[in-house]
């Protein structure tokens, strides 16, 4: 299981931001690869995309830097799961793995596993 959220993520039945990342712990390990990257200052429409959507002007200034490590961090984590670690290909996602998606406002607060 892979978790990605954001400190300013608040939830819609009024939770914050903190409880999404309390909850990885409640979630079950069942022998599998288990982390959870979450990220300063990225908010809930941050992880989303505006495309398709009738609603327009929704903010979401991090989009872009958010996109960014989402995309990494996802890509990263199923090659985890499908590639052997030894292989070119293969590896974990780590914190030295994200660092270069990283910066600006957006920044790594922590990745457990």
């Amino acid at each position: 299981v892979l978790g990605i959220s954001g400190t300013r993520d608040q939830q819609h039945n009024g939770d914050p931001p903190l409880a999404r990342y309390q909850s990885f712990e409640l979630w079950p390990k069942m022998g599998g690869r288990h982390q959870f990257v979450w990220l300063e200052n990225a908010s809930h429409l941050d992880f989303s995309d505006p495309t398709g959507s009738d609603r327009s002007g929704l903010r979401a200034p991090y989009r872009n830097e958010v996109q960014k490590v989402v995309r990494a961090a996802t890509l990263r984590f199923f090659e985890s799961c499908l590639v052997p670690v030894h292989s070119p290909a293969g590896g974990t996602l780590s914190e030295a793995f994200l660092k270069p998606y990283l910066g600006g406002t957006i920044h790594r607060k922590g990745i457990d596993v």
